[in-house]
């Protein structure tokens, strides 16, 4: 995985999270909004490189983003977007929002008609089973 931060996506990001925000709100999901504050900061840990960046073997690239959900994922890119902030209130680990990131960029074509609940019950379901095929 290579980590990278992109001026362009970070406001296509933004677009799509003010696009997407009623969305948001009906399914309940946590979305860090776009600040100054958060921009900086999330500048400056980049450029200073402290931000989560774990291994993961996969030819993908992640965008760090300044606002959003904590992860998303484009299909057709091989990439996923990765929002740092407020990491505390989200169950996964960095390693294991962007494992779930990109199964869901390996599953899309199955799952591209479920909907956002559907889609999450089978990939999370799917990450379980890998899981446990890896600890064998």
């Amino acid at each position: 995985m290579r980590y990278t931060y992109s001026f362009i996506e970070d406001i296509k990001n933004i677009m799509r999270t003010r696009r997407k925000k009623s969305f948001f709100v009906n399914e309940d999901l946590y979305v860090v909004h776009w600040s100054l504050k958060n921009y900086i900061i999330l500048l400056h840990k980049y450029y200073t490189k402290k931000l989560p960046a774990p291994h993961i073997d996969a030819n993908y690239t992640c965008y760090y983003v300044s606002c959003g959900t904590w992860g998303a994922y484009h299909t057709t890119k091989k990439c996923v977007y990765f929002c740092p902030f407020d990491m505390e209130h989200y169950s996964l680990s960095a390693k294991e929002l962007l494992l779930h990131e990109i199964t869901h960029t390996q599953h899309e074509h199955y799952v591209k008609n479920f909907s956002h609940t559907e889609k999450e019950d089978y990939i999370n379901e799917k990450m379980a089973k890998n899981t446990l095929s890896t600890k064998k």
